[in-house]
């Protein structure tokens, strides 16, 4: 009895083990490949860039110039050297991926599409891309020494500005809901 569970258990080891060594399909899928042809980097952005300034802004939500200062800025955290069995993707793509990224929310999947770039290499990049940014830019748009006074004066300047009280400020223009005072009718919407 305990042979027969001995080869049992040789066969389903052998059977894991052929089961591994099966080779993938593609090293890369095809239509990945003409990602120079057909994606939106390669084409759209650059189409847009050269004639619909409005366009471009529209999509990444940064222009062509701040584009190109985050670019000069991130390139070097970002860059990957190139290797004998393929060429890195690009810094502006990576850039351009994660920008359209941020501004709409897009999946994965979608900028996969999109972009032509594998989704798991965009899971890959983008946090790297989110912390390059952040790294180039911490000083200048967060000091380290803001004081309670900085705080104050913040929130009361955005208090005088739009008339929202006990607010530092406002992300990307979000909308935040708030309680109507009681009868002030159809102000608060």
């Amino acid at each position: 009895m305990w042979r027969i569970k001995i080869l049992n258990s040789k066969s389903d080891v052998e059977k894991r083990r052929r089961r591994r060594r099966t080779q993938r399909r593609f090293w890369c899928r095809p239509w990945l490949i003409r990602r120079t042809l057909f994606g939106q980097y390669d084409q759209l952005l650059h189409e847009l860039n050269r004639e619909d300034a409005s366009g471009y802004r529209n999509f990444l939500r940064v222009d062509a110039d701040l584009f190109g200062e985050i670019l000069d800025r991130i390139t070097p955290a970002i860059r990957k050297s190139s290797t004998s069995f393929r060429e890195p993707l690009e810094p502006g793509l990576k850039l351009a991926v994660t920008l359209r990224h941020l501004a709409t929310g897009s999946t994965y999947a979608d900028l996969m599409y999109a972009f032509r770039v594998a989704r798991n290499s965009i899971s890959l990049f983008v946090p790297k891309v989110c912390e390059a940014i952040y790294l180039a830019y911490k000083d200048e748009v967060m000091p380290d020494e803001i004081t309670t006074e900085d705080w104050m004066r913040i929130a009361s300047d955005f208090e005088r500005i739009w008339n929202l009280p006990h607010a530092c400020g406002a992300l990307d223009g979000k909308h935040i809901r708030i309680r109507k005072p009681p009868n002030s009718g159809s102000l608060f919407f």
